[in-house]
C-alpha cells in the first residue's frame, strides 16, 4: 500500500469519524456504532480494512463485534462467522463492495474510503 496514500484515507476517514482506531494492516475500528432498530442489538463495533494497495485494490467487506441477527428473523444476508480479526475473537463478517471504486489521483478527487464506509453505514440500515 502507498503509505501516502493510506495516511490520505485514514485523514479523511478521521475528519468523518474523529473517534476512529487505527491499527497496522489498514485495520480501522467505529466503536459502539449505533444500529437501527431491528438489529438484535442496539450497538456493536464495526471494523474494516483499507486495501494494502488502495487505490489499485478495491476495499471489500466489514466486520460487527455483536453477531447481529434481524429481530425474528434469522441472519442477515451475505454474512459469515464468528471470525478472529485484529479487535479480537468472535466477530461476524460481511460481505459488501461498492458499486463503482473510481478512484482519483488523490482520496478527494474520485471514490475513496469515506465512501465505503458510507456503504457499510447504508448497509447497516438494511434489515435483510
Amino acid at each position: 500500500m502507498s503509505e501516502e496514500r493510506a495516511q490520505a484515507e485514514l485523514m479523511l476517514l478521521q475528519n468523518r469519524y474523529p473517534a476512529i482506531e487505527h491499527r497496522p494492516g489498514g485495520w480501522c475500528r467505529l466503536a459502539r456504532y449505533e444500529l437501527v432498530e431491528g438489529w438484535s442489538a442496539r450497538v456493536t463495533d464495526v471494523a474494516f480494512q483499507i486495501p494494502a494497495d488502495v487505490p489499485g485494490q478495491a476495499p471489500y467487506g466489514f466486520w460487527t463485534s455483536a453477531f447481529l441477527m434481524i429481530e425474528n428473523g434469522g441472519p442477515p444476508g451475505n454474512t459469515s462467522g464468528p471470525v478472529q480479526i485484529v479487535f479480537g475473537e468472535a466477530w461476524q463478517q460481511w460481505s459488501i463492495q461498492l458499486d463503482a471504486w473510481q478512484p482519483g489521483v488523490t482520496p478527494e478527487a474520485g471514490t475513496n474510503m469515506v465512501d465505503f464506509a458510507r456503504a457499510i453505514e447504508q448497509r447497516l440500515t438494511e434489515l435483510n
